[in-house]
């Protein structure tokens, strides 16, 4: 009778460490050791997608009773696998009165969420740590309290508070946010408050409302969590623009700044796919440019990149050599205007047209690194004139700014001609005159539609269009041929005049 006492506790053992085994298979869990005691399972080293730990102890007397240690979780990639085929935990495991655990870490992917966690999983979820808080109610309501030194983009001390089931409210502070990004400036910016507070209805409907320093942004959209796919429309309420200025710690702060800025964007994905409306209204900028009366009469001196690194102080105005007048200028104003800004003679030195137009070419790639700048010719003497360094939001901004009072204290025609006189055409060559000369041997007026649209075409990347056009005969074409038409569209030109000039010869003088 002892013997088969014995031989029918020995069978329920082994069944209980087999449907506790296959509930963490079914989890895709692999364990590097195992200890079988008479009232005890151990497995060590647990691993899988998402989830790794030191030890998981399953004692089954009086009750089962389970503790895990050592624990990281990334329920990122928890919430990928879903749950476990079959759907049940198993024979002892899934019996367990009190299932407790200690030194939790949790991330989402690369970013951690909390540490050092430690409670119970079972029969209630009541996670505590360092400024951490993961508990379950008795309704099935979550609650999660974390507090956490953000790094990355956004960096300060973050408070998020989360409550839900089916759906979830959030919110999101930062008192003092610092964001840093290649994309944003040169350096961090100085710290401003965050905060932020999302709804998700259990149809997946999503609101919120989010500020950062003087911005306030308005979110709707959907949230498909078996798909997953989002679909986000966010707008953004006009800023001032000497708030602006002031976030971004720009130079020009202390000019008289007026007008805002704001717009409209909708998101979507995954993979991420985006359109913008950007808003900017009534901008005014006065005292930004240090000495504007030059400006009208000259000389004009201007930074430029130096041939062997660094920078050289360059001069030109009326009087010196190089210098062309707009009426001696020929055809070549009309093919920059038409290649670089066609709408320069009617926008207020900026163009939201054209910048949504870059956006959503962006956002239909799904990226926004190689976004090309947008910017009018009285932003690109703007940024000629006094500004240095790599394109950043920040640097985009003090270009907006010095571009308004450029168009207010020196008018069109007048920032065409300095334009066209400081602008690189090729390394060492600056200025129409010497581009002119350098190219065709011509005066600038003497020069035909089709020289015109060459001069215009290489301005986007004036070097590399010298080595590759011009010392190695790979000629745009194509460009030149859609600047002709541009001319045409915007009757610097009659369509004859344009096809003539696509088929004319194009003649460099040799290097």
């Amino acid at each position: 009778m002892a013997a088969a006492t014995g031989a029918g506790a020995l069978a329920l053992r082994a069944r209980i460490a087999a449907e506790a085994e296959a509930a963490l298979v079914a989890r895709g869990l692999s364990w590097s050791r195992e200890r079988r005691e008479p009232l005890r399972f151990t497995w060590e080293g647990l691993r899988g997608e998402g989830l790794t730990a030191e030890a998981l102890v399953l004692d089954l007397a009086p009750r089962p009773e389970a503790r895990v240690a050592g624990v990281d979780l990334d329920l990122a990639a928890w919430a990928r696998r879903g749950p476990p085929a079959g759907g049940g935990a198993g024979g002892a495991l899934g019996e367990a009165r009190r299932v407790a655990v200690e030194g939790l870490d949790l991330r989402w992917g690369d970013a951690v969420l909390a540490t050092d966690l430690a409670g119970t999983l079972a029969p209630r979820v009541d996670l505590r740590g360092p400024g951490a808080l993961v508990a379950r109610e008795d309704d099935g309501t979550w609650v999660v309290h974390l507090e956490r030194e953000l790094r990355g983009p956004v960096a300060g001390r973050a408070t998020l508070d989360a409550r839900g089931a089916a759906g979830w409210e959030a919110s999101l502070t930062v008192p003092e946010a610092v964001l840093d990004h290649p994309l944003l400036a040169t350096r961090p910016l100085p710290p401003t408050p965050l905060a932020a507070r999302v709804h998700l209805d259990p149809d997946g409907t999503l609101a919120g409302a989010a500020t950062l320093g003087p911005a306030r942004v308005e979110l709707r959209g959907r949230l498909d969590r078996d798909a997953p796919f989002a679909a986000v429309d966010l707008a953004v309420a006009p800023v001032d623009l000497a708030d602006l200025a002031t976030a971004f710690d720009l130079p020009e702060a202390t000019a008289r700044l007026g007008g805002t800025l704001g717009g409209t964007v909708h998101v979507e994905g995954p993979p991420p796919r985006w359109t913008a409306r950007p808003e900017m209204r009534d901008l005014t900028a006065d005292g930004a440019i240090p000495d504007p009366e030059a400006l009208r009469r000259g000389p004009i001196t201007w930074r430029a990149p130096a041939p062997e690194g660094g920078w050289l102080v360059r001069h030109t105005g009326e009087g010196d050599p190089n210098w062309t007048p707009l009426d001696r200028a020929g055809l070549v104003p009309a093919a920059v205007v038409a290649a670089e800004d066609a709408r320069f003679w009617s926008h207020p030195g900026y163009d939201p047209e054209a910048l949504a137009e870059v956006l959503d070419e962006a956002g239909a790639k799904g990226r926004l690194d190689g976004l090309r700048g947008a910017s009018t010719i009285t932003q690109q003497l703007a940024k000629n004139l006094f500004l240095d360094g790599r394109r950043t939001l920040r640097r985009k901004l003090r270009e907006l700014v010095y571009a308004v009072e450029l168009e207010r204290t020196l008018g069109k025609r007048r920032i065409l001609e300095l334009y066209l006189n400081v602008v690189e055409f090729g390394p060492e060559i600056y200025g129409l005159r010497a581009a002119a000369d350098r190219y065709f041997l011509k005066r600038p007026e003497r020069l035909s539609a089709r020289e015109a649209a060459f001069l215009a075409a290489i301005l986007p990347s004036p070097r590399t269009s010298y080595e590759r056009a011009y010392l190695g005969g790979r000629v745009p074409d194509r460009r030149i041929d859609a600047i002709l038409d541009n001319m045409a569209r915007l009757g610097s030109l009659s369509p004859e005049e344009a096809e003539a000039a696509k088929r004319a010869p194009l003649r460099f003088v040799p290097p």
